[in-house]
């Protein structure tokens, strides 16, 4: 289990898991609204995609604080989305709302980091500037 939580690690620390991100992310902001708006459907698919967008953030550092911290929210998230979905009378939909904007900004943060890790200026680099315009529309919804 160890070895395969590292391989998932080193995955998302690698530069290449900028283009995945980038993908998951135009799915979030531009394909699932539309197909939601037009449809009706696609409600739990945005949800599962956001939740593994932010599951992503917990292994894109080596910090054991943002790692907590990313886990922490990624958490109260999820908890806060299955009762809201779940059959329960009960809503927290504006706490679920700064948890998820805590989250998004934890994620812009790590993201960032992941970013100016070094000098070196390349494709990644520019799809992971792209990423993080992305997560702050991503905020807003």
């Amino acid at each position: 289990m160890r070895d395969l939580v590292r391989k998932f690690q080193s995955y998302w620390l690698a530069d290449a898991s900028f283009g995945t991100l980038l993908i998951m992310l135009i799915a979030a902001v531009f394909v699932l609204p539309v197909i939601m708006e037009i449809s009706g459907h696609g409600v739990l698919l945005f949800n599962i995609l956001l939740l593994s967008v932010f599951f992503s953030g917990i292994f894109s550092t080596r910090s054991v604080g943002l790692i907590s911290i990313s886990a922490i929210l990624f958490g109260m998230h999820l908890t806060l989305r299955l009762i809201r979905f779940g059959e329960n009378p009960y809503s927290f939909y504006v706490l679920e709302n700064v948890i998820g904007i805590a989250n998004t900004l934890v994620f812009i943060f790590i993201n960032l980091r992941l970013l100016f890790r070094d000098q070196i200026v390349n494709s990644y680099r520019i799809v992971g500037a792209v990423n993080v315009y992305l997560l702050l529309a991503l905020m807003e919804r």
